[in-house]
């Protein structure tokens, strides 16, 4: 740009200050003018003013999360990182989803060389030390310590004892097998259930916790940024229920994965424990907006009346808190649930489709689709006589019949090879990744109905996109992942595993 240029730049800003001047003048009480004011100031250079006005706007406003996140990136600008630090965690104090938040913040301790809590809070998780070390003004009697889990105010139950399940190895065609895949058990803490008297819950998309009347973290039941919860004075102001409540929200419980695999079976442990659940006033769960998650609700005999939505009210207290505590998909009680409820009833109300051989499409997806699938829908069509399906247009039923009927199926990672658990032992599951992004959930969860998986990698692209997952399965706009990339799959290598897997051409 040349000097003229850059001056005529300057002239039109310098206006644009002077307006936001002059309105701070006008209304000084008005938080609102001084976050203009400081976005005006950092555009022209001013960035030490900038700080100035935004910490006018929150002196006025203590809400203000934008006036926060702006002093997060001044600070970042002046390398004052420790307060960069402070300021996004007072965003996180006020909206403990806010993605943006997290990423800035991971930035920064990186910079400072933090790099294990770098790598939590890229996957939104903040420990308590963390907390306890950069958050400003915390909570009175917050009770941040993994050694003090609040057992003796709060009633717990063991339903499922702790167990430790061996892993097979997945097949590939490479002789290493990626390290998502390298972990021979897996240990399952014990599932409970719990009651707390006059307890808070709160659930978003990356965070559920619980606490005590004295405001004191259930950290054994708690998962994500939970000790930011305890912390905040910023925070929603609970809603407040009579009665008994069952809090069942999960940590991305909008996703049908977690749905199927982590809220559902909390459902199960609340049976397993003799609850009636004409006795319980409200159930809380992340949404029921959907149709599958109308449909499972409604199979547990849960009606609509009694449900709040945490996605709605994040924050609630009650007078009787129950807990259903279940530790990453809970073990292989939790694949015999899911088929012993919904199998036998969704048979009964749908015909089988005939199809024995499936490719699972994410055409409708915005993120993580196969980017050759024409191609890739042709060669199993022609040479192996493959169906293709997109699970999203089909009834809960339907997607479970049509597993269930499955003797192959391929598809790309997403939330709906979740339904691998209604196939049959023995099914051969292709789970096609791009090398940027390899997940073992559907590994793990292929063991709790025997299963015979595999997956192929994709090609390595020199670009990645990011977005939203397709509207069945993931519509929060807080879900926004780090990097979802699309897959390009080599076909002759898809071909090769088909072989590899004994399945025959056609």
């Amino acid at each position: 740009m040349s000097n003229d240029n850059l001056a005529n730049k300057s002239l039109e800003i310098l206006p644009e200050i002077a307006l936001c001047q002059s309105a701070v003048k006008l209304q000084p009480n008005c938080a609102a003018n001084y976050l203009n004011l400081a976005k005006s100031l950092a555009a022209q250079g001013k960035i030490l003013a900038a700080i100035r006005a935004s910490h006018q706007a929150v002196m006025i406003d203590p809400y203000v999360l934008e006036a926060y996140f702006n002093l997060g990136q001044f600070f970042k600008q002046t390398e004052e990182f420790h307060q960069a630090i402070a300021a996004y965690l007072e965003v996180l104090g006020i909206q403990p989803d806010y993605l943006a938040a997290y990423s800035q913040l991971a930035q920064v301790l990186r910079q400072i060389g933090r790099w294990q809590d770098a790598f939590l809070c890229d996957r939104y998780y903040l420990s308590i030390d963390f907390v306890n070390k950069f958050y400003p003004n915390p909570r009175p009697w917050s009770m941040l310590s993994d050694s003090y889990d609040c057992r003796e105010e709060v009633s717990g139950w063991q339903i499922y004892p702790p167990t430790t399940i061996q892993l097979s190895p997945p097949k590939n065609l490479e002789y290493r097998i990626c390290e998502q895949f390298k972990i021979t058990s897996f240990e399952y803490l014990p599932a409970e259930v719990a009651l707390s008297q006059n307890g808070r819950a709160w659930a978003d998309y990356y965070t559920v916790a619980f606490l005590t009347a004295r405001n004191q973290l259930i950290s054994g039941y708690s998962c994500g940024s939970s000790p930011i919860i305890a912390a905040s004075q910023k925070l929603p102001s609970p809603l407040k229920i009579s009665g008994t409540v069952a809090f069942l929200s999960v940590g991305w419980g909008t996703t049908y994965f977690h749905w199927m695999t982590d809220l559902l079976p909390r459902i199960e442990l609340l049976r397993l424990k003799g609850i009636n659940f004409a006795k319980i006033d409200k159930f809380v769960v992340n949404r029921c907006q959907l149709p599958y998650e109308k449909a499972t609700l409604n199979h547990f005999g849960i009606p609509e009346d009694k449900i709040i939505e945490s996605q709605q009210h994040p924050h609630v207290e009650a007078e009787r808190l129950v807990i259903a505590y279940l530790h990453y998909r809970g073990g292989n009680w939790v694949g015999k649930f899911l088929r012993q409820e919904f199998l036998t009833k969704s048979l009964s109300q749908v015909k089988s489709s005939g199809y024995d051989r499936l490719y699972i499409s994410r055409k409708y997806a915005q993120y993580r689709k196969v980017i050759n699938e024409a191609e890739l829908v042709n060669c199993l069509k022609a040479n192996f006589g493959f169906h293709v399906v997109t699970l999203e247009t089909l009834s809960f039923a339907e997607q479970v019949a049509m597993m269930f009927g499955a003797k192959v199926a391929i598809a790309p990672h997403g939330a709906g090879l979740t339904n691998l658990v209604f196939c049959n032992p023995g099914t051969k599951i292709i789970e096609i990744f791009s090398p940027d992004y390899i997940n073992n959930c559907y590994w793990l969860l292929s063991h709790q109905v025997n299963i015979d998986y595999y997956y192929l990698l994709g090609e390595l692209l020199a670009e990645t996109n990011l977005g939203d997952e397709s509207q069945n399965y993931d519509e929060s706009e807080a879900a926004k992942p780090n990097q979802d990339p699309d897959i390009l799959v080599n076909l002759d290598k898809l071909v090769k595993l088909l072989e590899f897997a004994q399945v025959s051409p056609i």
